[in-house]
């Protein structure tokens, strides 16, 4: 069990260290970011690393989400929060939460389905 939650960790922050570094895919559509993380999960899959494949991508994408709305928040002197607030029709403390539900999801189900991609040798539960 230790090492299974070791092992979601460092994948964790592989995961957020690869969902920063495909920010360099600026020319390509916001949902760039996903493709790495399904080869990501494909490659730990294959080298059959034990751990919680949804879990690392939904923290690696919710993290890294949440945080680029506070950094360009703190950019534009406060007002992303407080604009998109209006816009949603929310107050402007939700707005780095929706974006990081939406990051997560986006990413712990990236991860988990380039697991699934893999045929797996021996029947084990994929969560």
């Amino acid at each position: 069990m230790k090492k299974k939650i070791q092992s979601t960790i460092s994948v964790t922050l592989a995961a957020a260290l690869l969902t920063l570094l495909s920010g360099a895919l600026l020319p390509y559509p916001w949902w760039a970011f996903i493709i790495p993380l399904v080869l990501l999960g494909a490659a730990l899959k294959w080298w059959q690393l034990r751990f919680y494949y949804f879990l690392p991508g939904f923290l690696a994408g919710f993290i890294v989400w949440a945080g680029a709305n506070f950094f360009y928040d703190a950019t534009l002197h406060g007002t992303v929060f407080l604009r998109m607030g209006q816009l949603l029709g929310t107050p402007p403390f939700v707005v780095p939460l929706l974006a990081g539900l939406a990051g997560g999801l986006l990413g712990g189900l990236a991860l988990y389905t380039g697991s699934a991609f893999v045929a797996i040798r021996e029947e084990e539960p994929v969560l």
